[in-house]
């Protein structure tokens, strides 16, 4: 408000002698615009605006994710290895069946469903809510 920087401000003690010097000075504060169309014209441009996953902190994490799994196959024996490809045929049977992307886990309704149903259990939708 009164152009004092935000970090680096110090102790409350120099926050406090900051204070002091600005209410001494007598200084206002700032002059502000109001809001106009100039600056409603700003924010529909960034309302439209485009932004691509990877531009994102998600989009950067995301791929740092690939890197390290990708790091971590190539230090894998063969064994590990083949127990991957058999976790990754079987995620990838699951989403078949699915007819969808979803994440895979055991907190998803929809796989603990199929394996309810899989296991060969009947139930009717009443008793399976009611254990729940």
């Amino acid at each position: 408000m009164h152009h004092v920087p935000k970090k680096d401000m110090g102790s409350k003690r120099d926050k406090l002698q900051m204070w002091m010097d600005i209410k001494a000075t007598m200084k206002p504060p700032p002059i502000f615009s109001p809001w106009d169309e100039k600056d409603e014209a700003k924010l529909d441009d960034l309302r439209k605006m485009q932004i691509k996953l990877e531009d994102t902190a998600l989009g950067r994490q995301t791929t740092i994710e690939q890197l390290k799994v990708n790091a971590s196959i190539n230090k894998m024996d063969l064994n590990e290895l083949s127990a991957l490809e058999e976790k990754i045929q079987r995620a990838k049977r699951i989403k078949l069946d699915l007819g969808t992307e979803t994440k895979i886990s055991a907190n998803n309704p929809i796989d603990r469903d199929k394996k309810f149903k899989s296991s060969g259990c009947k139930a009717s939708d009443d008793e399976v809510e009611g254990a729940a």
